[in-house]
């Protein structure tokens, strides 16, 4: 029962971090695309086209990290641990999971205090007047789905570990 719970809370934050980050990409590319085209063959660039290519890229980055946690594909150093046994090295392995939950509940927690200050003093973007509110709830809701994919992150990743790379060094 719970592993199917943790399944499904695996595929639910697999298929909506890939589906926002796409998108996300995708978009930035888009609106670069129509951006230099039209700077340069009519002299009309997108009006605060790099403030949405920097929303953009938030959103992008945000909806990634939950794919790499979930993957456990953060960059790692092992350079001593295949000298300790096995036992050190599952010690080890417990403990860096412990505290990559804590980070991301900590950033978590720091992008909340964040996202109740734009909402009270109401900070906008500088040319297109986009709340900042609004892309911080978005964001603390994709660091929610980043800690929780740390805590599920070893369930199941004997599936997805046949479809990507490791990253260890």
């Amino acid at each position: 029962m719970v592993a199917n719970k943790s399944l499904r809370i695996h595929k639910i934050v697999k298929n909506i971090a890939t589906t926002g980050a796409t998108i996300a990409w995708v978009s930035i590319a888009i609106v670069t695309f129509i951006d230099v085209l039209g700077r340069e063959l009519f002299s009309l660039p997108i009006s605060g086209g790099y403030e949405i290519i920097q929303l953009l890229m938030s959103i992008g980055i945000f909806f990634s990290i939950p794919l790499v946690t979930l993957h456990k594909s953060h960059v790692s150093v092992d350079l001593f641990t295949h000298l300790l046994p096995s036992k050190w090295v599952n010690r080890i392995d417990v403990l860096s999971k412990v505290i990559g939950t804590l980070f991301f509940g900590l950033i978590t927690y720091c992008l909340y205090l964040f996202m109740l200050h734009a909402f009270s003093t109401g900070v906008v973007t500088t040319y297109l007047r986009i709340p900042h509110a609004v892309v911080s709830v978005l964001m603390f809701l994709l660091l929610i789905l980043t800690t929780l994919s740390s805590v599920f992150s070893d369930k199941h990743d004997e599936d997805d570990n046949n479809n990507t790379t490791s990253n260890e060094v």
